[in-house]
């Protein structure tokens, strides 16, 4: 039974890696099954087609990787502020550890809506009590009147798009120069949640 477990855990890390460095359509199960060191029949055996092996990597990404920074903050004694500079930091943090991540996601979703729908779990996703305590804190003349689907795509927004447009981002305003492209991401978290922060506050 262990070796199983290690087994699926090493074919669920290689699938991850090479389907958000290549899309569903680029990916082959043969790169799939090299890369976890083992053969394509067994590959084959624990997953019985791409398409399955893909749901669950599209699904376990929201599952494990992104909804629970979301509930562990939820779950913290924080001031509003400190929640926005923690909950952005935490999701740079992801970002910064997989930087393909947004264009794997944006593209895929874009690629095909239906399948997207399916896995992501958005009844899990706890929007309505972000948008409750955005509505409480604005009651409460903390901050500013604001949409509350309106400030959470903005941090989203802001978070993922240096990511989505990195090699752009590097190319124009950096001129390849890695130094100077690893200060900005390395920092992006703090203006991030200024920026944001200054937006909103009275």
């Amino acid at each position: 039974m262990a070796q199983t477990k290690d087994t699926e855990k090493q074919i669920l890390e290689a699938a991850k890696q090479v389907f958000i460095e290549k899309g569903f359509e680029a990916a082959r199960m043969q790169e799939i099954a090299d890369k976890a060191g083992i053969n394509k029949a067994l590959l084959h055996y624990y997953f019985r087609s791409k398409e399955k092996l893909f749901q669950q990597i599209l699904n376990s990404v929201f599952e494990k990787m992104l909804l629970p920074q979301i509930f562990l903050l939820l779950g913290k004694d924080l001031n509003f502020f400190d929640l926005i500079r923690e909950l952005v930091k935490a999701y740079i943090t992801v970002l910064n550890q997989n930087p393909s991540l947004p264009w794997f996601i944006l593209s895929e979703i874009n690629r095909d809506p239906d399948r997207a729908k399916n896995v992501i779990p958005i009844n899990k996703m706890p929007i309505e009590n972000i948008f409750t305590l955005i509505n409480i804190e604005a009651d409460a003349g903390n901050i500013k009147p604001i949409s509350p689907e309106q400030l959470f795509v903005n941090i989203l927004s802001l978070c993922l798009f240096p990511y989505a447009a990195k090699p752009l981002i590097n190319t124009i305003l950096f001129k390849d120069n890695k130094e100077e492209s690893d200060n900005f991401f390395e920092t992006r978290a703090a203006h991030i949640s200024d920026f944001i922060i200054s937006s909103i506050k009275k």
